[in-house]
């Protein structure tokens, strides 16, 4: 279920908060690290939509840092209640170009994009055309 407009708006607000001080990101996802990259996941596209594609891509960086963490030190994945949203939106720090190229395991699938300009409002915010 999607969270209400308001705990929406106070999610960003957080997120934003961890992408601009350290010690706060280090504090958030300390206390609860389900907590912190389910909120990234959840205002991902809102983000990219609302305050642009590199205040997206910032969020989704910490993200990414916080899973290397977590599997390097052999904790993922998390226990606990929280359901972890990120195997079903593994497609983002792709499309944001913070992942490396993937081969379509070996397939002959193209796919090829073209910059004409009558077709620009279409590809931007990112994550939100992709969906």
């Amino acid at each position: 279920e999607k969270p209400a407009k308001e705990d929406m708006a106070a999610i960003i607000r957080h997120v934003k908060a961890w992408i601009r001080d350290e010690r706060a990101w280090a504090a958030a996802k300390a206390a609860c690290p389900q907590g912190v990259l389910n909120a990234i996941d959840l205002v991902g596209a809102k983000l990219d939509k609302e305050e642009g594609e590199e205040v997206a891509k910032a969020a989704y960086r910490l993200h990414q840092s916080l899973m290397s963490e977590l599997m390097v030190g052999n904790r993922w994945p998390l226990g606990g209640d929280w359901p972890i949203l990120t195997g079903g939106l593994e497609y983002a720090p792709r499309l944001l170009g913070l992942s490396q190229r993937h081969a379509c395991h070996g397939a002959s699938l193209r796919i090829f994009m073209y910059n004409v300009e009558r077709f620009a409002h279409m590809t931007h915010p990112v994550l939100t055309c992709s969906q």
